[in-house]
């Protein structure tokens, strides 16, 4: 998922080209993309590389995970864009699969409990924006409630 990181993405077009090759090769083993789109997602990549990152060179070689978002920074740059549709779709899969993994990582799954039959992408992202938010404020504060 090294291809996913605005400053990777700088520095060296080659190096991440094959490692979103190996993304879209899991991709297609578990069924969730053709063969036949994988050509067009690299295509679009390199394009984006070459037109939107090169232009926006300080906001992806400076990036500070601390302070931004990644998913923020690529779903303003490419889901409002028509000619990276494949990318974007490619780029929200790996994205919604990188909370999960993360979330195993901790010993606990967040998702699980998040969990309901046929509940939409959407959704899934807002919960765990919602978790992700909670989180970093250092968890819920319920004052003491005076009842007279």
């Amino acid at each position: 998922m090294n291809c996913l990181d605005p400053r990777k993405m700088t520095k060296r077009k080659e190096a991440c080209i094959p490692n979103l090759k190996r993304c879209l090769q899991i991709l297609v083993e578990a069924k969730r993309i053709s063969e036949d789109e994988c050509d067009v997602v690299v295509r679009q990549y390199g394009q984006y590389i070459d037109e939107v990152v090169a232009k926006s060179m300080p906001e992806y070689k400076f990036f500070k995970v601390s302070d931004s978002r990644v998913d923020s920074l690529l779903y303003e740059n490419m889901n409002s864009n028509q000619k990276f549709d494949r990318l974007w779709k490619v780029v929200r899969m790996l994205l919604l699969l990188s909370h999960g993994q993360a979330s195993v990582e901790r010993g606990f799954s967040v998702n699980r409990e998040l969990e309901v039959v046929n509940l939409q992408e959407g959704t899934y992202v807002a919960q765990r924006i919602i978790c992700v938010h909670i989180h970093s404020v250092g968890g819920f504060f319920v004052p003491d409630i005076i009842i007279r």
